[in-house]
C-alpha cells in the first residue's frame, strides 16, 4: 500500500520508492484525503504507465544484419582523459525545455548554460542527450533553429502521416520528415539505387565496413549520417545550418526506436582551420545561403544563388573534437567533409595534425566543389601532399612532376591499408 500524504514532500520528494513500485501492479491503494491528493495520486499512476510502457519498448534486432554493435557504457572519457559519470540530472535538464525535448540540443537556455558551466563532458545516451560545444549562433542563427524547429512539430501534429519511409540498400528504412519529395525521389524504397549522390553510398560500404567511428561535415538533414550510423558504433554528424540542424534533429528524434539511432550524436557548429588538438576557444565566423536548409549554406562563397540569409556559428579545429569525443586518429574512424569548396582551406590546415600522427590514418572521404570555387595553386599542392601520406588514393588525381593535385570535382577516398 502506497499513502500519499498532504504535504509536498512526501508526495513528490520520495524517489526511491517510487522505483519499487513493481511495473506490472494491478491495484495500488492509496488513501486520499482530498481532491489535491487525488490529483497527485493520478499523476504517480501515468509515471508507471509510461515507465512500464518504456520498458516494453520492442527494438529492432539489428545483430541479424552482422553490423557493428553499439557498445554503451556507464561513463565516457572527457578531453581531459578522465572517466566522467553520466549525469541523467542537471546536465541534461536544459535539453528538456523546447518541443523536441529531449532531443533539442540546440535550445539558447541549454546553450547558454553550457557555456556558464564551462567545457562539460557529460552525455546521456539512452535518452539521446549528447553535450555539444556551444553552436555561437547569434540572434539570426537560433531564430531559424526556433521557428524551423516550432514549424516541424506543428506540422506532426496536424498531419501525422507527414512522417515518411525511405530506404537505401543494403540498410535499414529511416524515417524522416519535411522535404519528402527529396527523399522519395532521390533515395527512394531500396528497391533502385539511390539518385542523390550514388557514389557517395557505395563508397561507405566498401570503406566503412573496417571503421567503428564515422565523423561527418556537412550532415545537412541526415541521409548520409543516418546511412553511417547503421554501419559503425558511433556517428557524429556536424551542421552549423540553423534550419538544416533543426530538421535533421528531427528526423533523427522520429527514430528513436531504432538501435542505429542511438549511436548519432548531432552537433550544431563547424569545423574550423588548424590541427590543434588542446585549444578548445572557438573562432566565430558568418555562414551565408541563398536558403537556410538547401544545402548551399557556406563559411565562403555559396553554391546556390545570391546570399540573402546569414547567421554567426563557433568553428572549432577538428583535431579538437576527436580529442574531446575521445575517437581516435586512427584507420578506425572515416571522416566525410563536405562544406561547399571550403575543404580547399580546411584541408590544408590538417597537415601538420596528419604529418604527426604515428601508424594508421583515418580514412577520409573528400567532395571538391570546382563549380563553387577553385583552390589556390597552392592549395592544389597541399592537396597533393596530403593525399601523399595515405597508402591508398586517386592516383590519376597525383602529378608527381608538378606536385599539384588535378582533379578539381568530385569525391575521392584516402585510406591507409589494414
Amino acid at each position: 500500500m502506497i499513502q500519499i500524504q498532504k504535504n509536498a514532500e512526501s508526495v513528490t520528494g520520495d524517489k526511491a520508492a517510487r522505483k519499487q513500485l513493481p511495473h506490472n501492479s494491478q491495484y495500488i491503494s492509496v488513501r486520499m484525503n482530498s481532491s489535491k491528493s487525488i490529483l497527485l495520486a493520478s499523476a504517480v499512476c501515468i509515471l508507471l504507465v509510461v515507465n512500464t510502457l518504456r520498458t516494453q519498448l520492442v527494438v529492432p534486432d539489428f545483430a541479424k544484419l552482422s553490423f557493428r554493435p553499439s557498445p554503451k557504457t556507464n561513463t565516457v572519457s572527457g578531453s581531459d582523459g578522465r572517466n566522467n559519470n553520466i549525469e541523467a540530472g542537471a546536465a541534461a535538464s536544459n535539453h528538456r525545455r523546447g518541443l523536441l525535448a529531449p532531443w533539442n540540443y540546440a535550445d539558447p537556455t541549454s546553450v547558454t548554460a553550457r557555456e556558464d558551466q564551462g567545457n562539460t563532458n557529460h552525455v546521456q545516451f539512452d535518452m539521446f542527450v549528447f553535450s555539444p560545444l556551444p553552436s555561437g549562433w547569434d540572434t539570426s542563427g537560433f531564430d531559424l533553429y526556433e521557428k524551423t524547429k516550432n514549424d516541424l512539430a506543428v506540422s506532426l501534429i496536424e498531419d501525422p502521416s507527414a512522417v515518411h519511409l525511405h530506404r537505401v540498400a543494403p540498410l535499414e528504412t529511416v524515417k524522416t520528415t519535411s522535404n519528402a519529395e527529396w527523399w522519395q525521389h532521390n533515395l527512394g524504397n531500396g528497391k533502385k539505387a539511390p539518385i542523390w549522390e550514388p557514389e557517395t553510398f557505395t563508397n561507405f560500404i566498401r570503406h566503412l565496413s573496417g571503421c567503428r567511428y564515422y565523423v561527418g561535415f556537412g550532415t545537412w538533414i541526415g541521409p548520409t549520417l543516418f546511412y553511417a550510423a547503421q554501419l559503425v558504433e558511433e556517428a557524429y554528424g556536424i551542421e552549423a545550418d540553423p534550419v538544416a540542424f533543426a530538421k535533421v534533429e528531427m528526423n533523427l528524434a522520429l527514430n528513436k526506436g531504432s538501435t542505429w539511432a542511438m549511436r548519432v550524436h548531432l552537433n550544431h557548429h563547424a569545423v574550423g582551420l588548424g590541427s590543434d588538438d588542446q585549444n578548445s576557444t572557438p573562432t566565430n565566423l558568418g555562414m551565408a545561403t541563398a536558403g537556410a536548409g538547401n544545402s548551399c549554406s557556406g563559411l565562403g562563397k555559396i553554391a546556390c544563388g545570391t546570399a540573402k540569409v546569414f547567421w554567426k556559428v563557433n568553428t572549432y579545429p577538428l583535431p579538437y573534437l576527436l580529442r574531446r569525443w575521445n575517437v581516435p586518429s586512427t584507420r578506425e574512424l572515416f571522416i566525410k567533409v563536405d562544406v561547399e569548396s571550403f575543404e580547399c582551406q580546411l584541408v590544408p590546415s590538417w597537415l601538420p595534425w596528419l604529418e604527426a600522427i604515428e601508424g594508421s590514418r583515418p580514412t577520409f572521404h573528400l567532395a571538391l566543389h570546382e563549380q563553387i570555387i577553385n583552390c589556390s595553386e597552392e592549395e592544389y599542392s597541399q592537396l597533393y601532399q596530403f593525399g601523399l601520406l595515405f597508402d591508398n588514393k586517386d592516383d590519376k588525381c597525383m602529378d608527381a612532376v608538378k606536385e599539384q593535385w588535378t582533379c578539381k570535382t568530385g569525391e575521392f577516398v584516402f585510406y591507409d591499408r589494414p
